[in-house]
């Protein structure tokens, strides 16, 4: 996989002492309850924290007003300019 492939090998595999702690909890074979605390490699810190930005983004470029849904464009050449104004109006 693509992906996984570019968060193994890029940035370095030493944890920053800064990075916060991510708590796991769970049964081991015996059924006791164990609780575990470790910290991400850099790829996949920045994986875990970033991965909503695409989201957000359609969010902001879909609020009302937005000019995709207020221009009725009836050629394909109004659509993709008024895509490019909405994503250019939400990345200013």
């Amino acid at each position: 996989d693509y992906t996984m492939k570019l968060m193994a090998t890029y940035g370095d595999q030493v944890v920053d002492e800064n990075q916060d702690e991510t708590h796991r909890i769970y049964h081991d074979d015996n059924g006791n309850q164990v609780k575990t605390s470790f910290r991400y490699t850099p790829p996949f810190a920045n994986h875990f924290a970033y991965r909503h930005a695409v989201d957000d983004h359609n969010n902001l470029r879909h609020q009302t007003p937005s000019i995709e849904g207020t221009w009725i464009t009836h050629r394909w050449t109004d659509r993709v300019f008024s895509f490019l104004i909405a994503i250019t109006e939400v990345n200013a």
